[in-house]
C-alpha cells in the first residue's frame, strides 16, 4: 500500500494473505495486489469501504482493461439488480484508438450501427444521420477532429466530440459494449471519492493524456472522474425524443459533478463527451438496459404548506443572537483586486466555530456592499479552504463588492466523514446552514465598514437559497446560479416548494435550458412562479447550457445589473 497522494512513494509490504488484524492507516490509500500465475492488479479504496478484487490469469485479461466483480448492486435510490463480473477499459478510449475505427471505414459500415438514429426526438434515415457525424472540415469523425484525424500530438488523449450513436458504434467495432449506468457506479465506487477528485482533470483548459491526472479508482481504472464525459447504455426514458446518460463530468465542468447523473441528447457531438468500452461474458439482462427514469415531481399539482404549519417550522430556525466572540485568524494581502480577512465567531450550536472568508474589494471606499455566498456540493467534498469556489467569487470584489464566504456545518475543515447527499442533505444539516449564515450576517453587523442596508446573497447549485432567504430579511437582493425546486421528496420542514413563497426578496434565477438535475421545466420554472416575489422583482435568465452555468461574461451581466438594480452603485474610490 501507499498514500493516495503519494503517486511515486515506494510500496509498503502489508503481508501474505490470508492477512488478520494488520493496523494500515485510516485514509484512502493505493494497493497493490500480487500472485504467483495471476496478473497484478493496483487500485484505490479506504480500509473502512473495502473492495473484492478480481484476480485473473495471464492471457484470460483482454488488453486495455480491467476486472470488476459483480454482486448486488444499486445506486442511491434505484432497485437493486445482480451484476455479473465484468470488464471496463482502464482508460478512457483515446484518439489513436478510435483513428482505427474511421479508417477501417466504421463511417461506412452499417453493420456497427445497431440502433436507430434519433435526434432531437425524430427518426434519421441512415444516409441523412451519417452526414451529420463529420469533423470540423467535413470528413468522417469527430466533431474535434480535421482532415479526417486528430490534432499531432492528441493520440493518447481521449478521442472527444462523439455522440451516443458513434460511442456505441466503435464498441460493437472492438467487439464490447458502452456500460450500463450500474457497471459504470460499479467500478467509479462513489463511496470515497474526494481524494480522487483531486488528482482528476477538472482543469477546464482541455482534456489530457488518459491516465496522466493518477485519478485511480478502485478496480485500477482512470479518469473516471473528469477528463471527459462517459457515453453510458442507458435512455433516460423509453420515449423517441429521450437522453442518454453521460457520466464522470469532464474537465470544464466543476467537479461535484462526478457524483451527479447528467444526460444529453444521443446527437449531442460535445467537445467534452467522450466514452469507455465495457466487456461482458454473456448478453445483458433487459433490466439493466432498460431505460432510468430520474426523479420528478409535478408542482402543478402540489401547494404549499400553511402560514400556520411554517411558522412551526420557521421556528425550527431559530437561534439566540448572542456573542460571537470574533476572532482575526488570518490576513491576506496578495491578490490584486482585494485584501482576505479570514475569522471565526462562535456558532449557533454549543461546542463549533465558525470560520469565515471576507474577500474586500481595493477599488471602492467604505462602507462595502457585500455578498454572502453559499457554496455548491463542492465544500462538502472538499476538506480545506484551500479548495474556496474562487473562481465562481472573484468577479464580485473586481466589480467593487466583499463576499463573506463562511464554512458551513459539513464543509471544508468541517466536512462530514461521508458527506450527504447535496439533493436532501437532511434536516440537521439545513438548519445548522441556516443558523450558520444568520451568524455570518449578524458578524458583518459588527463591522462598521460594511453596508448593512444593502447585504446580497448568492447561491450556486445546491437548491436551497430558497429557505435562506425565506429565513433573513436582512437580505436586500439575491440570486441563485443553477437551482430550482428539488425533483425528490424531501422532509416538509426543509422542501424548499414551503419556503419559495416566503421569500420577499428581488431574485434572480440563473439555469441552464438543457439541465438534466434541475430541469427547466420542472424545477427552475416552478421556483420561479412558487417566489413571493412580485413579478418585475423576479427573473430567470436561462442560457443554452447544462447544470453548471458557467460565470461567462453574458452570466456576470446579467448578475451586475441585478445588484445594481436593487443595492445600487458602489462607492469607486
Amino acid at each position: 500500500m501507499k498514500g493516495y497522494p503519494n503517486i511515486d512513494a515506494e510500496w509498503i509490504y502489508i503481508g501474505k494473505t490470508p492477512i488478520q488484524n494488520k493496523p494500515v492507516p485510516g485514509s484512502f490509500l493505493r494497493w497493490r495486489v500480487t500472485k504467483e500465475g495471476f496478473e497484478p492488479l493496483e487500485g484505490a479504496f479506504h480500509p473502512y469501504f473495502p473492495v473484492n478484487f478480481v484476480l485473473s490469469a495471464p492471457g484470460t485479461l483482454p488488453p486495455g482493461m480491467v476486472a470488476v466483480p459483480g454482486g448486488a448492486f444499486n445506486f442511491r435510490g434505484s432497485p437493486p439488480v445482480k451484476l455479473d463480473d465484468f470488464w471496463l477499459d482502464k482508460f478512457e478510449v483515446t484518439n489513436k484508438q478510435f483513428k482505427e475505427f474511421v479508417d477501417a471505414g466504421g463511417y461506412q459500415k452499417r453493420e456497427y450501427w445497431k440502433y436507430p438514429l434519433l435526434k432531437e426526438g425524430k427518426e434519421l434515415t441512415w444516409d441523412e444521420g451519417i452526414s451529420h457525424l463529420r469533423d470540423s472540415t467535413g470528413r468522417p469523425g469527430p466533431s474535434t477532429w480535421r482532415f479526417g484525424t486528430y490534432a499531432e500530438g492528441q493520440a493518447e488523449f481521449p478521442v472527444s466530440g462523439v455522440n451516443w450513436y458513434e460511442a456505441a458504434a466503435y464498441a460493437a467495432f472492438v467487439g464490447k459494449d458502452l456500460p450500463t449506468n450500474y457497471h459504470w457506479y460499479r467500478a467509479a465506487d462513489l463511496k470515497q471519492f474526494s481524494d480522487v477528485l483531486r488528482f482528476s482533470n477538472f482543469n477546464r483548459t482541455g482534456p489530457s493524456k488518459v491516465g496522466s491526472n493518477n485519478g485511480l479508482s478502485p478496480y485500477g481504472n482512470f479518469d473516471m472522474a473528469g477528463n471527459v464525459r462517459e457515453w453510458c447504455r442507458n435512455a433516460t426514458n423509453s420515449t423517441p425524443s429521450a437522453r442518454h446518460y453521460i457520466l464522470g463530468a469532464s474537465w470544464n465542468q466543476a467537479p461535484y459533478m462526478f457524483t451527479h447523473v447528467d444526460a444529453e441528447d444521443p446527437f449531442d457531438r460535445s467537445e467534452r463527451n467522450g466514452f469507455r468500452c465495457a466487456k461482458f461474458d454473456s448478453p445483458l439482462s433487459a433490466e439493466l438496459t432498460a431505460p432510468i427514469e430520474s426523479e420528478s415531481r409535478d408542482y402543478a399539482k402540489e401547494r404549499p404548506v400553511s402560514d400556520e404549519t411554517f411558522a412551526i417550522y420557521r421556528s425550527l430556525f431559530s437561534y439566540e443572537q448572542k456573542d460571537l466572540n470574533v476572532k482575526t485568524e488570518a490576513i491576506d494581502e496578495s491578490a490584486p483586486y482585494w485584501r482576505k480577512e479570514t475569522v471565526s465567531f462562535d456558532a449557533a450550536y454549543p461546542g463549533e466555530r465558525i470560520v469565515a472568508h471576507l474577500f474586500i474589494p481595493r477599488n471602492v471606499s467604505p462602507p462595502y456592499q457585500t455578498v454572502v455566498y453559499f457554496p455548491s456540493s463542492l465544500g462538502l467534498i472538499a476538506k480545506s479552504s484551500d479548495d474556496l469556489e474562487l473562481r465562481m467569487v472573484d468577479f464580485l470584489p473586481r466589480i467593487g463588492r466583499a463576499v463573506l464566504y463562511p464554512v458551513y456545518k459539513g464543509m471544508y475543515e468541517r466536512h462530514f466523514d461521508t458527506p450527504p447527499y447535496p439533493l436532501s442533505p437532511g434536516t440537521d444539516v439545513i438548519i445548522a446552514w441556516r443558523r450558520d449564515l444568520g451568524r455570518s450576517i449578524d458578524y458583518l453587523e459588527t463591522r462598521f465598514d460594511i453596508d448593512h442596508k444593502n447585504l446580497g446573497f448568492y447561491s450556486y447549485s445546491m437548491p436551497f437559497g430558497s429557505v435562506m432567504c425565506a429565513l433573513d430579511d436582512r437580505i436586500k437582493a439575491a440570486f441563485h446560479v443553477g437551482t430550482g425546486l428539488l425533483p425528490l421528496k424531501v422532509p416538509p420542514e426543509t422542501d424548499p416548494l414551503n419556503f419559495a413563497p416566503r421569500v420577499k426578496t428581488p431574485t434572480l434565477l440563473v439555469g441552464g435550458r438543457l439541465d438534466f438535475l434541475l430541469p427547466l421545466e420542472t424545477c427552475q420554472r416552478p421556483l420561479l412562479n412558487a417566489l413571493g416575489v412580485p413579478e418585475q422583482d423576479k427573473r430567470l435568465a436561462v442560457f443554452e447550457r447544462g447544470h453548471v452555468v458557467w460565470l461567462s461574461p453574458d452570466v456576470i451581466k446579467e448578475i451586475v445589473q441585478w445588484l445594481e438594480k436593487y443595492l445600487g452603485p458602489v462607492n469607486y474610490a
